[in-house]
This record gives structure tokens, sequence and C-alpha cells, in this order.
């Protein structure tokens, strides 16, 4: 009987919430043995920082590394922020030297989900897909692709709309369309963001255009953009276990 292989994603339990709460408050309370030790584990499949609904988080995280090796804000609302810790020295011009490889990468990151944590209607037009696995031997790609015009085509079709971070979707007409469970529904989803991820040196996009996010009560298929999802393939080979995306 052949083998089927199916796209396990992240579900949001209690526990990643509550770890994401432990970075958030590390961040604004200053908690630098926390947020190292957050640095020194910072790997692909756990990233506390993707739950950080707005660039104003992100931009602190991002410069709290900074700060921990002594840089002067020029920006006011940041040096007075760090100025409250203890163990902060701002005397630095410049600490580009001081970071090491995995500091650099989180920031790295950091600042490509800033360009796009919130999305504008041109960060999410496009062509968007993700895998289906048939079997260990053969996968392929469903596609989702989102107009400028305010259509969706591919695997569906319907209308969008972006309002701020709320994504709104729905049918052009009332067919009923059965989907795989966990892909989702047209429908509205709040707090619509680009995830940023690294892998080998480059950033990779993924999104999640149905269901609202983070959902703890169902599981969610990120899309990918089309290329990125063909060289995340080629990256990691066709093993199952490197189909549990974690992102």
């Amino acid at each position: 009987m052949k083998k089927y292989v199916i796209l396990c994603f992240l579900i949001l339990n209690p526990l990643y919430l509550f770890a994401q709460n432990n970075l958030y408050r590390a961040v604004y309370n200053g908690d630098i043995n926390y947020i190292r030790l957050y640095i020194n584990n910072f790997n692909n499949s756990s990233q506390e920082h993707e739950y950080f609904s707005n660039n104003i988080d992100l931009r602190l995280l991002r410069n709290t590394i900074y700060a921990m090796h002594g840089y002067r804000f020029r920006s006011r609302d940041l040096q007075e922020h760090f100025n409250k810790f203890s163990w902060y020295n701002g005397t630095k011009d410049t600490v580009e030297n001081e970071l090491n490889e995995k500091e650099r990468r989180l920031i790295r990151v950091i600042l490509a989900m800033e360009q796009v944590n919130p999305p504008s209607p041109n960060d999410i037009i496009g062509f968007w897909t993700i895998a289906v696995p048939a079997s260990v031997e053969y996968i392929g790609f469903m596609d989702l692709q989102i107009n400028s015009d305010g259509t969706i085509g591919g695997f569906l079709n319907g209308l969008w709309s972006l309002e701020g971070t709320t994504f709104n979707t729905r049918r052009v007409n009332t067919d009923y369309i059965g989907l795989p469970p966990g892909l989702g529904q047209l429908g509205t989803v709040e707090n619509l963001r680009i995830i940023v991820f690294e892998l080998n040196g480059r950033l990779y996009q993924t999104c999640d255009f149905f269901g609202a996010y983070p959902d703890s009560r169902s599981s969610s298929r990120h899309w990918y953009r089309r290329n990125d999802l063909r060289s995340l393939i080629q990256a990691w080979g066709w093993r199952e276990s490197d189909y549990i995306y974690p992102f």
C-alpha cells in the first residue's frame, strides 16, 4: 500500500503562546539573559519573534541586540528605553564588528520582517504556492494567484481586499469547493502578515491567506512564493521530516 505523506504545520498551542509571551516580556523588561539564550538557540524551527504582530516590537527586539553591545542610540525613544536597565552602557557609535553570526542572522530576518509586517497590497500580489505531496515518490504544487485588480485565481476564484492588516476574501460564485483539512476556505484573515525566515543564507517568505493566524484551534498551511518553495524543496531534498514546516 502506497504510503501517503501529509503536510503538517505548527498548531499554536498554549506552550507556543507562553514562549511568545516570554520573549515579549524579556524585550520590554530588559531580560538580556533570556534574549541571549534565545539568540544562541535561534533556528528555523523555533522563532518566537514571528508572533510579534507589529513593527514596534520587532524594532525593539532588533535594537536590543545592539544595546547589549553598548551602542549609543540616536533615537530618543530607544535611548530612554535602554537607559532604564543597569546592564546598558551606551558609549559606542558603532558595534557592527562586535556582532556574532547568530546575532547578524537574527537581525537580517527581523529587518526583512519589518519590511513586510504588516504587508501592503503590493507585498502579496503575485503567485503563491503550497506543496501537495501525493506519495513519497511524487510532489506537486497548488498555485494561488493574487491579482492587482482585486481578483484571486489559481486553485479557486474569488475577490480580495486588504484593509490595514485584515485580508478579506469572498467567492465570485456560489459553487462549493471542498478543500483538504487545514487548507482553509475563503473568508476573513485578521492580522495578516508575511513571515520571513532564513535557510542557508537566503531569506524566504510565507503567508497564511486562509484562516486566522495565529489560530490555536486548527492547523494552518502556509503559502510560499512560487520560486521560494521550489528552491526550498531543492535545498531540503525529499524527506518526510523536512515537510513538517514549523515556520
